[in-house]
């Protein structure tokens, strides 16, 4: 038998190795009736922008070490992936190059997802969700819906409304986040 000592990592031969591996052991998927310990990791969910970057990859890494630690430790490991698939910068995107955005948004998980699994991230695939299917969203409207029927420990109820400064945006007709708002400053003048 010979022992390579290359100091090159094959990674074209060995990553898809592992890969194939872990999917054909479903290494990341406990069972329902599973009976160790439980332990459960939820990452942000990302925007289906179309490619990771080096903060996807920072983010996710932390999360991956963490459930890996609780694996080897004994856990029944839940770690879903998901897409935050709505919102107003895919629309703009997907507007912006003539694409509807459902194809837009659906196209994109589909190419990031094949990015995470090549990094090889410890996802349980089998559990994915996607905020922009009924199946997901029915769920937060009904949360919702449960906040306006009942009332916090003040008494007060847990969700209201009330008139209040929003950032508007008068070309969508919305309403914007802090993160989605450009300020420009002319003299002396933000807007």
């Amino acid at each position: 038998m010979s022992i390579s000592t290359s100091t090159e990592y094959d990674f074209k031969s060995i990553e898809p190795k592992w890969q194939r591996a872990w999917d054909e052991r479903s290494a990341f998927t406990p069972g329902d009736n599973d009976t160790r310990p439980k332990y459960y990791a939820l990452s942000m969910f990302p925007y289906p922008s179309g490619a990771l970057h080096v903060g996807h990859m920072r983010n996710y890494t932390l999360v991956d070490v963490v459930t890996r630690y609780r694996m080897a430790k004994g856990y029944a490991v839940i770690n879903p992936m998901g897409w935050d698939a709505f919102g107003l910068p895919a629309e703009n995107a997907a507007i912006e190059r003539g694409v509807h955005p459902a194809k837009w948004t659906y196209k994109n998980i589909e190419h990031m997802r094949g990015q995470f699994k090549r990094v090889g991230f410890g996802f349980d695939w089998s559990r994915e969700v996607f905020t922009c299917r009924e199946d997901y969203y029915k769920w937060t409207q009904w949360i919702f819906l449960q906040m306006l029927k009942h009332k916090g420990k003040s008494g007060e109820p847990v969700a209201y409304r009330k008139t209040g400064k929003v950032n508007w945006c008068p070309k969508d007709q919305t309403v914007l986040a802090n993160e989605q708002v450009v300020k420009i400053e002319r003299q002396g003048q933000t807007y």
